[in-house]
């Protein structure tokens, strides 16, 4: 993999990170503002298809530094995350799967980062 390719990858990893991170921050905001009474937190459990410890470790910071979720424990390619509002559950998982997974494994699949 050249080195164009994966600065790439990273920037698009980086700006999912951004994008995620404020959009997280707008309705934790809006969420503590107007809907603190009817907020329900939620522990689950998110099953994840890379192996590579790095691409797990690095989806588990990601979940971690999104404001209101929390990755508790990362156990068997599996992580325990604690969402301060269940509704954002659906949208995390599908940031993780349909996006943040698919680019970690392009850039770890030729290079050992």
């Amino acid at each position: 993999m050249n080195i164009f390719r994966k600065f790439v990858i990273l920037i698009f990893v980086g700006s999912l990170f951004v994008k995620a991170y404020l959009t997280a921050c707008a309705k934790l905001i809006w969420s503590i503002y107007f809907q603190i009474d009817s907020l329900e937190s939620e522990i689950f459990e998110v099953p994840l298809s890379t192996q590579s410890e790095w691409n797990q470790i690095v989806i588990a910071h990601f979940i971690t530094l999104t404001p209101g979720s929390l990755a508790i424990d990362l156990r068997d390619s599996k992580i325990l995350v604690h969402a301060l509002d269940r509704n954002s559950r659906g949208s995390l998982e599908k940031l993780i799967f349909e996006k943040l997974e698919p680019a970690l494994k392009r850039l770890s699949k030729e290079s050992p980062l």
